[in-house]
C-alpha cells in the first residue's frame, strides 16, 4: 500500500501537471478545461442525482459525473497523502483510512437526522461540524471542494435551507476550513454558514436550475489568455436537452456538445441519451 508521506512522487502528476485526458500541459490549461466541462457534467447532477446515501459513495458518483471528461481517476479514491500547497497546512487524513473514516462521519451525519428538523442557528452549528470532519477526509486527489459543495447543498435543500456559496468566496473557504481543521475552532466557519445560509424554497423549480448550477459552481474561466486556451484540446462530451439551448424532438434526447479551449460550445449535434460519448467523432 502506498505511503502517506508528501516528499514522495506525485503519481497523478507529469510535469507538473495533473494527469488529463484533454492534453492540459500547464495548470491554467488545466483549469479551464476541468472547469469548463465539470460546469456541463454539472447539469447531469440537476437531471438525476445519483443515490443519496450520505457516504462515500455519494461522493465517488459526484466526482466521477464531474470529472469524468478530465482524469481518468475520476471517483476513485486517492492513494497518496495530500496538503494544501500554503504555508502551514496541515496534511489531510491518510488516505489508508479514508474509508473508515468516511464510514464513521456517514454514520454520525445519519445519527443526526441529515440535519433535518433544525432551527438555522443549529443547522450552521451542525454543518459547520459536519463540514469540517468531512473536509479532513479530501479522498480524492482534486476536486474536493466541489463536490462537498455540491454534497452539502444537497443536504441543506434536503433540510429545508439554501447554501449561497456566491456569498464568499473560495478562499475564503478554504482558508476558514484550513483554520478550524488546526485549532479546532469551528467559531468562524459556523459565521460563514450563518452568513451564506437561508431557508429554501422547495421543491427546486426548473428555472431555479441555472442561478443553482452558478451557485455551486465558483466563477467562469473567460479570463484566461488566449495562448492558455490554445493548450487545451477540443472535447466532446454528452449532454441533456436543458444545456442545449434549442428545442428537443422527443424525450431522452440530447445533444452532443463540442466544447473549444475556453469552454464555449462551438456546435451542438442532436442524439439520444443512451449513446456514448467518443472523444472521435
Amino acid at each position: 500500500m502506498a505511503s502517506n508521506d508528501l516528499s514522495l512522487p506525485d503519481p497523478y502528476s507529469e510535469n507538473g501537471v495533473l494527469r488529463n485526458l484533454v492534453g492540459a500541459t500547464t495548470p491554467q490549461a488545466l483549469r479551464i478545461a476541468e472547469g469548463s466541462l465539470s460546469l456541463l457534467r454539472l447539469s447531469s447532477l440537476v437531471e438525476s442525482w445519483p443515490s443519496p446515501t450520505g457516504d462515500l459513495d455519494e461522493w465517488k458518483a459526484i466526482h466521477q459525473t464531474l470529472f469524468q471528461d478530465v482524469y481518468d481517476w475520476a471517483g476513485t479514491l486517492r492513494t497518496m497523502g495530500i496538503a494544501k500547497q500554503v504555508p502551514n497546512a496541515n496534511k489531510f487524513a491518510d488516505h489508508r483510512l479514508i474509508e473508515r473514516n468516511a464510514w464513521n462521519q456517514a454514520n454520525s451525519l445519519r445519527e443526526e437526522g441529515n440535519l433535518k428538523g433544525l432551527g438555522k442557528h443549529e443547522f450552521v452549528r451542525k454543518l459547520a461540524d459536519q463540514y469540517d470532519a468531512f473536509n479532513y477526509l479530501h479522498p480524492f486527489r482534486d476536486g474536493n471542494g466541489r463536490v462537498q459543495r455540491l454534497f452539502w447543498d444537497r443536504i441543506a435543500r434536503e433540510a429545508g435551507w439554501s447554501v449561497d456559496w456566491t456569498l464568499v468566496g473560495g478562499e475564503t473557504v478554504g482558508r476558514l476550513s484550513r483554520e478550524a481543521g488546526n485549532s479546532g475552532d469551528l467559531s468562524h466557519l459556523v459565521e460563514m454558514f450563518s452568513a451564506i445560509t437561508s431557508k429554501a424554497p422547495a421543491p427546486m423549480a426548473p428555472a431555479e436550475r441555472a442561478a443553482w448550477l452558478r451557485r455551486v459552481a465558483f466563477g467562469t474561466h473567460d479570463d484566461a489568455s488566449p495562448a492558455a486556451r490554445a493548450l487545451v484540446k477540443p472535447t466532446y462530451i454528452l449532454t441533456s436537452g436543458s444545456m442545449c439551448g434549442f428545442p428537443m424532438p422527443r424525450a431522452r434526447t440530447g445533444c452532443v456538445l463540442l466544447v473549444d479551449h475556453g469552454g464555449h460550445h462551438r456546435s451542438k449535434v442532436p442524439t439520444k441519451l443512451s449513446e456514448t460519448t467518443t472523444r472521435a467523432l
